[in-house]
């Protein structure tokens, strides 16, 4: 009965809250949750939110953003579909008033109880609660109001064995040309092993970001173990760091070598046209602008609803003709720096881009008096 007055107080006290929020700006209580806000409505890190906006919202991926609060789902009073997976939640309590809600993803979370989504105002809710805590789940099989589907019942972490979660993972070139691993993860073990082909780095994961070399001949995508004591624990797949060679209006097909259980969620090219291809989905297409430039390909992947990692894919421009001889005429000269002020001032045309930056400027007049200077 105790716990029964208090989960009424507590949705009390939440519709209180949603009929007393202002219709203007927002005020967030997590930094974390407002950049998952930000970043679905396609806003900048100093924009300001409006009650408005977050009417509109149905649908969110919060997931992975280190969220230990909550409350702010209370500008979501539309929400239907809500993902809170692999953060830091230990409470439940502010989705009780959300009377929309019908899929929410808790998996991977702190939570020990879910108890009090017996009160939830939503008329049915599928929870999937994997990778938490939880231990007594008896108490939603008393009559609610809300029916309630659990799933990842059966998945559910102990804290006193040892679990290991990575859920990021990508491989950069440093400024030494060493392939670096960067991860960030969750564990409750020390003493841990990042396991590339035949080498091993010991490492800690603690929830903030690390990074481990790995070896320099990495030239396919990798499944990469993390290992403690001897015993394999979570893993992901890691893209190396490739430069690719294009000319001008070249279209690439680069597999990315991951496994088919994986998708591809975001893919973006700085100046050149990417798309998805393959019968999975897995392989990507590079179309190279007219001119080519130097160009980066970004991309992230996942496995289900879990971010395994991300990775970048470096393109260099391949040229049939004299760096710097932007006339065509066989030699570097003062007629070309005259031929890039032209091509600025758009009285001709022609691969005035010397420094391959992707624009025509007084750079590249820069750029071909040094090397005409040899330097």
């Amino acid at each position: 009965m105790k716990t029964i007055k208090q989960a009424t107080i507590i949705l009390l006290m939440s519709l209180t809250a949603v009929s007393t929020m202002s219709a203007q700006d927002v005020t967030f209580y997590s930094s974390e949750f407002e950049e998952g806000v930000k970043t679905h409505l396609g806003l900048e890190e100093d924009d300001i939110v409006t009650q408005p906006q977050t009417d509109t919202i149905t649908s969110i991926d919060l997931s992975g953003l280190g969220i230990t609060d909550i409350r702010d789902v209370a500008y979501l009073p539309n929400i239907r579909t809500l993902d809170l997976s692999y953060n830091k939640i230990s409470d439940v309590a502010p989705l009780l008033p959300l009377d929309s809600l019908h899929n929410v993803d808790l998996s991977g979370n702190l939570l020990e109880s879910i108890n009090l989504l017996s009160f939830a105002s939503s008329d049915s809710m599928v929870v999937n609660v994997a990778y938490n805590y939880i231990t007594d789940f008896s108490f939603l099989l008393m009559p609610s109001s809300c029916e309630i589907r659990i799933a990842g019942m059966s998945a559910q972490k102990d804290k006193e064995a040892s679990y290991l979660d990575v859920y990021q993972l990508f491989v950069c070139i440093n400024n030494e040309g060493k392939q670096e691993a960067f991860y960030r993860g969750y564990s409750n073990m020390n003493g841990l092993y990042m396991r590339c082909a035949e080498k091993q780095t010991s490492i800690t994961l603690d929830g903030e970001s690390r990074s481990v070399v790995i070896p320099e001949d990495l030239t396919q995508t990798t499944k990469v173990c993390l290992t403690s004591n001897g015993e394999d624990g979570d893993s992901t797949w890691v893209i190396p760091s490739i430069v690719y060679n294009v000319t001008d209006g070249e279209h690439l097909t680069i597999a990315t070598g991951l496994p088919s259980t994986y998708r591809i969620s975001s893919l973006l090219a700085q100046h050149g046209t990417v798309s998805l291809a393959g019968d999975d989905g897995l392989d990507i297409v590079y179309e190279a602008p007219a001119q080519a430039v130097k160009d980066i390909i970004y991309l992230n992947y996942y496995e289900g609803s879990k971010l395994r990692g991300f990775a970048q894919l470096n393109i260099a421009a391949s040229f049939d003709y004299i760096l710097g001889d932007v006339n065509g005429d066989g030699v570097v000269n003062i007629a070309d720096v005259a031929a890039v002020l032209n091509i600025m001032a758009g009285k001709s045309t022609g691969n005035g881009d010397v420094n391959g930056d992707g624009v025509v400027n007084i750079a590249d007049m820069v750029a071909v008096l040094n090397i005409m200077a040899g330097n």
